[in-house]
């Protein structure tokens, strides 16, 4: 849910230049609370499915196949939080990013009257574009920092420069008064288009720091990025693997993961966005530029938490689905020239934290709740859906004649998105069967395979 009302508007200085108050986290967490079955009426505070059998804290076992090349390991914690409020089944449909929304979330983020629309290049016209090439020249001159923000500046010129000398009139040059989704193309080398996208960019400052606001749309998809523009950071935070050398060396930001949680928890309430809570806290890392020596230096320096939306006490996880499939919200064009259909990304928010306070938030992909048509859905035992995965595992991997080792670390239980056949959406309980990747360069949890908690099926990821 995004509320949208103008009342009692709060700004979030504190949070984002660093601003911190130690508070209960039950606040944005599950809650915990006795729930009331809805078939008894009884009072249920333990783990229990349909058969009234516990579900089990871990799940050991190997699968060989009958050919001995093929290992399936199950060495998996299971996660399943029996005092959840509700298990619901619940509809759910693309609630995309307006030009209301841009202007509220503008006048929310930036210091009064600071925020102003920062269209690319190509949509300036020549005076707008040599009025932006004198302003530039004039900050790169006054600028004694050796940053992001310098390098941002330098891009913004260049920018500005290819458009003058390869400038062309177009009806969408100078018509940007008021928000809204301007169209971008993106060109090879030969001039041919590859790719559009769709955005809008706000400018603006926090307590005198710059900052950006770019919402990008594609279709129903949509998407909100904030960053700071001053930092050290060259690129983008990516989370460390708890077994990152970086990671045993201990995170270097002033704040503990609990405190970057309550932050982020801060933050997003300080938004008025509703209904999310914090599925993952993790250590991240950057690579910062150094400007004397022109080397990148990697530096454990950040955490990233990550939300996921929450129903009657029950959210989505946090894995490479929610994270990660469908980031990219442009149209790509096949070889022949036609347009490649998107599907919806999921939808997932997560909030970076150093020690600066909020430095970047991403929003993707936003939807509503259409209809809860489930409040408490009745579960398959959970040896029955011990007993599919097998069956899936055996199918999928052990009839290989190759020789190697597939490797279940975790096994969670949370609400996944299926996909209807005629394009809608829906939220069921499931149970996520997850390997944890190792790369240090950016740490996933990643999604073998996930069956619905209710009827035992196979869920595909889109």
């Amino acid at each position: 849910m995004r509320k949208k009302s103008q009342q009692n508007r709060k700004k979030c200085l504190g949070i984002l230049c660093g601003f911190f108050l130690l508070v209960s986290l039950t606040s944005c967490g599950r809650q915990e609370v006795d729930y009331v079955d809805p078939v008894s009426g009884s009072e249920q505070t333990s783990a229990e499915t349909e058969s009234g059998t516990e579900i089990p804290e871990r799940m050991e076992e190997t699968l060989t196949s009958d050919t001995g090349g093929v290992t399936v390991k199950i060495d998996a914690d299971i996660q399943y939080d029996s005092e959840t409020v509700g298990i619901p089944v619940v509809k759910i449909s693309p609630d995309p990013f307006s030009e209301e929304d841009m202007e509220f979330y503008a006048e929310r983020l930036f210091d009064d009257g600071t925020e102003e629309l920062w269209p690319d290049a190509q949509f300036l016209t020549r005076d707008m574009l040599l009025e932006r090439k004198q302003e530039l020249e004039a900050e790169l001159e006054n600028y004694t920092e050796k940053d992001y923000y310098l390098q941002w500046l330098f891009g913004e010129l260049d920018s500005v420069d290819s458009e003058l000398s390869d400038y062309q009139e177009s009806d969408e040059r100078g018509n940007w008064e008021k928000p809204k989704y301007f169209r971008y193309f993106y060109k090879d080398e030969n001039g041919t288009v590859i790719a559009e996208n769709t955005k809008c960019s706000f400018r603006g400052t926090i307590d005198g720091s710059e900052y950006l606001l770019t919402f990008q749309k594609v279709g129903d998809a949509t998407s909100m990025h904030f960053c700071s523009l001053h930092r050290e950071v060259d690129g983008a935070y990516t989370p460390a693997g708890p077994e990152s050398p970086l990671v045993a060396a201990g995170n270097l930001c002033k704040f503990s993961k609990e405190e970057a949680e309550q932050l982020a928890c801060d933050f997003i309430n300080s938004m008025e966005i509703q209904d999310f809570v914090p599925v993952a806290v993790l250590d991240a890392k950057s690579s910062i530029y150094l400007f004397e020596s022109q080397q990148i230096k990697d530096s454990l320096e950040a955490y990233q938490i990550y939300f996921g939306r929450s129903v009657k006490g029950l959210s989505t996880i946090y894995s490479d689905e929610q994270s990660n499939v469908n980031q990219e919200m442009i149209t790509v064009y096949d070889e022949s020239g036609n347009a490649i259909e998107n599907k919806i990304p999921y939808e997932w928010i997560r909030v970076t934290v150093t020690d600066d306070g909020i430095v970047e938030m991403t929003y993707q992909s936003p939807m509503k709740v259409e209809e809860i048509s489930t409040e408490q859905a009745v579960l398959l035992p959970f040896d029955a859906i011990q007993e599919r995965a097998r069956e899936y595992l055996r199918e999928k991997y052990l009839t290989d004649t190759m020789s190697y080792e597939v490797r279940i670390d975790l096994i969670e239980f949370g609400l996944e998105r299926v996909e209807g056949a005629d394009g809608s959406f829906t939220l069921v309980p499931a149970w996520s069967f997850l390997k944890d990747d190792q790369d240090d360069m950016n740490y996933m949890k990643y999604t073998l395979f996930t069956i619905n908690a209710i009827d035992g099926s196979l869920i595909e990821s889109e």
